[in-house]
C-alpha cells in the first residue's frame, strides 16, 4: 500500500510539474503585460 500512494504521489506531482512548465511562462508574461499597462495607466 504505502508504495503504490508513493508512486501516485510522484505521478501527481510530476504531473503538476508539467502543467507548471507548459504555463509559468505565458502567465508570467501576461502578468508583465498587465503590470506594464497598469503604469501606463
Amino acid at each position: 500500500m504505502l508504495i503504490s500512494e508513493y508512486a501516485a504521489s510522484i505521478r501527481f506531482f510530476c504531473l503538476l510539474a508539467i502543467l507548471y512548465l507548459i504555463f509559468a511562462h505565458p502567465l508570467e508574461d501576461l502578468w508583465e503585460e498587465d503590470e506594464e499597462d497598469a503604469q501606463e495607466d
